[in-house]
């Protein structure tokens, strides 16, 4: 095979889907806002929404893509009610994604495992496709490049292509060092309202809760109280993140 082709941040292999794997020992952490993290509490689920209303106007971009069956256009851009995701990052301290994701300086970070994702999802099958990896960084050029190399597709090999889609940003993104739960569903319109949750017990499933360093520490204390008091969750595991803290050093002058 040509080797550019194997080089391709894709395959046209239906059987054996290019995302980049991770085991299951390995951390990664959300940041999320308070009330997010209550509902997690206290419905004991992790949701994942349809990935249409991700801001990225690159997400879900083989969808914006024109593809014509025996003359007439596919309208694939339908599909993209089937399709979910949950977004994590390997990075623990990371002042980008704090100012990024916790604008009001009130979210928290959480803290789990590879493996916890993978136990919540359900083992009966019919239940759509899962897949789970980590995104690659490319640059735009490349990303579009490696799609002009594809002459016609199968429905199958389609259907391969959204997935690996949805593993691959551009390179403006790296940031994150993002890890993806991707769902595509088997039911013709999606899922209702438009999420996908998957059941998880809260206080094993987060291993740690940090707050946003730059927030007061008597709203930490005021929202600590509530998910221990409220949910039992471990109060020797909730912190405020030690990000922008300073501990001058004592320096005697002769």
């Amino acid at each position: 095979m040509n080797a550019s082709l194997d080089n391709r941040w894709f395959t046209l292999d239906s059987n054996n889907i290019k995302v980049t794997k991770v085991g299951e020992d390995k951390a990664l952490f959300r940041i999320v806002p308070f009330d997010i993290l209550l509902q997690m509490l206290s419905e004991k689920t992790i949701t994942l929404v349809n990935t249409y209303r991700w801001d990225d106007v690159y997400e879900n971009f083989i969808m914006k893509y024109d593809f014509v069956e025996h003359g007439k256009r596919i309208p694939v851009h339908l599909m993209e009610e089937k399709f979910y995701g949950l977004c994590w990052s390997s990075k623990m301290n990371s002042d980008a994604l704090w100012r990024i994701y916790s604008s009001d300086k009130k979210s928290v970070r959480i803290k789990t495992t590879v493996g916890k994702i993978f136990r919540s999802i359900p083992k009966e099958s019919g239940d759509g496709v899962y897949l789970f990896g980590k995104v690659d960084y490319y640059s735009q050029t490349k990303i579009e490049n490696d799609l002009k190399s594809v002459k016609t597709l199968t429905r199958d090999q389609l259907a391969s292509l959204l997935l690996q889609s949805f593993f691959v940003k551009r390179k403006s993104f790296s940031h994150e060092s993002e890890y993806r739960l991707i769902y595509m569903s088997d039911n013709l319109h999606g899922e209702i309202n438009g999420i996908k949750q998957l059941p998880i017990d809260p206080l094993s499933f987060i291993e740690n809760i940090y707050f946003d360093p730059r927030v007061d520490d008597s709203y930490v204390r005021r929202c600590t109280k509530v998910i221990v008091d409220c949910f039992g969750y471990p109060k020797k595991k909730v912190h405020k993140s030690s990000l922008y803290s300073f501990r001058p050093q004592i320096f005697e002058l002769e």
